[in-house]
């Protein structure tokens, strides 16, 4: 299989354009130059450097790959050879992903006026979160552009989805909806502001864009950086291209017409390393950790308590903590 970092060691000879040009969904995006991205170098990884972009107003990996790579990444080699277990082990932790569902379908719920349940799922998967809104009365339809995973939403799921990149021409014909579902979407693409404006466009007014991303460079993971002397483990640049915390993402989405009114955290992780189960050092650990998080967050459902898990996950996310942060933002009237 050939990555988009072996494309950057070997160019192809007609792939010569600026390495920032940007994409959105699977279509080439107007060329820029070089000089619109700088900033200070954060991490590196592969030999790919991650700067703190002044232009972008986030941290993002520099040279971008150019968009036949990430089409080839999304459409063939994620539900490959990338991740070829990736809708069985989803299906084997579905009981627990549906509590995740649950969650953001619960704020949903209290942040829009009654009868408002319409969905987008961009990104949509293997469905399993559409499967949830649509047995909880919501109307749902996934964009999805890998086959396999699209392919389960509609045969296997019996969901709508639309088996494509997130593009204004993707869904020009659908209507309006309440709320655009992204999630660990922005870290993945090479032009995340192009991707919001076409979010919101996909929105009613008073619509709701949830985002989902890994919050990296959160304090937590800085803290095991100085104590532990590790390297920044969360640096991914094979398939993350974007890292987004709290206030970067909430200032993007600022910039593309939307206020954020809500927040929604996973369970930090890192505090194990903390504690002393460093899963970093001992990589075993890594699972183990894991199922202890979702047998924490199983029982306190089964004993009546979820709602008080609600309250703390989205302390949690008003901190900035949590491996997973989720910003729930509403589509303002201007722009």
């Amino acid at each position: 299989m050939s990555t988009w970092l072996e494309h950057l060691a070997e160019p192809a000879a007609d792939n010569r354009q600026d390495p920032a040009q940007q994409h959105d969904g699977g279509q080439p995006a107007t060329p820029s130059t070089a000089s619109a991205h700088g900033g200070p170098v954060v991490a590196r990884e592969h030999g790919v450097d991650v700067i703190a972009c002044r232009r972008c107003g986030f941290r993002h990996v520099t040279p971008l790959p150019d968009p036949a790579t990430i089409d080839q990444l999304y459409t063939e080699d994620f539900y490959g050879s990338l991740h070829a277990n990736y809708i069985a082990s989803q299906r084997a932790n579905l009981a627990w992903w549906r509590l995740e569902f649950g969650a953001k379908y619960d704020l949903f719920e209290e942040l829009l006026p009654a009868g408002r349940c319409s969905l987008l799922d961009v990104g949509s998967g293997p469905g399993w979160f559409l499967q949830y809104g649509s047995e909880r009365g919501w109307r749902t339809v996934g964009v999805e552009p890998g086959r396999p995973a699209a392919q389960h939403t509609r045969q296997v799921l019996g969901q709508d989805v639309i088996n494509d990149f997130f593009t204004p021409a993707a869904v020009a014909r659908r209507e309006p909806v309440d709320v655009v579902h992204l999630h660990n979407v922005l870290e993945h693409v090479p032009d995340p502001a192009a991707l919001l404006d076409t979010a919101r466009g996909a929105l009613a007014p008073g619509g709701l864009v949830s985002v989902t991303v890994p919050n990296d460079f959160n304090a937590l993971q800085e803290a095991l950086v100085r104590l532990r002397g590790h390297a920044r483990w969360w640096v991914s640049p094979r398939e993350h291209l974007n890292y987004f915390d709290r206030p970067d993402l909430e200032a993007l989405l600022r910039r593309h017409g939307f206020e954020p009114c809500a927040h929604l955290a996973s369970f930090p992780l890192e505090m194990f390393a903390l504690m002393g189960e460093d899963y970093l050092a001992e990589p075993a650990l890594g699972k183990v950790i894991h199922s202890r998080r979702m047998a924490m967050e199983q029982a306190l459902h089964a004993a009546g308590e979820g709602a008080l898990l609600g309250k703390v996950y989205r302390a949690l996310g008003e901190l900035g903590l949590g491996r997973t942060l989720t910003v729930l933002a509403r589509r303002g009237n201007g722009r």
